[in-house]
């Protein structure tokens, strides 16, 4: 999974990485709690990752770090190791944008490849985002009278192949689409 924000929709990432944090065993008491809130709404990145890290201290299947240079004003890595699986959490932090990388593996991957994988990815997904954006949700969520039909669905075909219909029932989930709006920034 891939998410990327800015400025106050960036808290939404935040909150996430503590959540996951919080699952995965990370001590995360009221008081830290407290104090990762706060720096979130101050976007104070550094210390609000510094304070994820040190809440996995001691910790058997958890890991984290907070890594500087490599073209962001930093990143975190939080690796999370359990029975037959990895899971790897990537956000990266360039200004005030945040590009946010989560993965799971099976536990024969090693955490420097799933590293290197996500750093490189989040990278390409940087890149490619306008300076500035904000998220736009469609206003109504998908409902099954606005759901794609026989009729209105997208079709799939590959190359030379008889187009395909994509209705309802191949849709097992319908996800509200999510769009990057450019943000318009004037001259001071």
């Amino acid at each position: 999974m891939a998410a990327a924000a800015q400025d106050q929709q960036a808290e939404g990432i935040l909150q996430g990485q503590a959540m996951l944090l919080g699952f995965a065993g990370g001590k995360l008491d009221e008081a830290r709690m407290t104090k990762i809130k706060k720096l979130a709404a101050d976007k104070d990145y550094k210390g609000f990752f510094n304070e994820l890290v040190a809440a996995t201290e001691g910790s058997q299947t958890l890991k984290a770090r907070v890594i500087e240079g490599g073209g962001n004003d930093l990143a975190y890595w939080a690796w999370i190791t359990v029975q037959t699986r990895r899971q790897g959490t990537f956000v990266a932090v360039r200004g005030q944008t945040l590009v946010n990388i989560n993965v799971v593996v099976s536990d024969k991957q090693s955490e420097e490849l799933v590293l290197a994988a996500s750093t490189s990815l989040a990278n390409k997904v940087i890149e490619r985002l306008p300076n500035k954006f904000t998220i736009a949700m469609p206003t109504t969520a998908p409902t099954a009278t606005n759901a794609p039909t026989a009729t209105n669905a997208p079709t799939q075909a590959g190359p030379g192949a008889t187009p395909t219909k994509i209705g309802p029932a191949s849709i097992p989930t319908l996800v509200p689409s999510v769009t990057l709006v450019p943000t318009a920034t004037t001259a001071k």
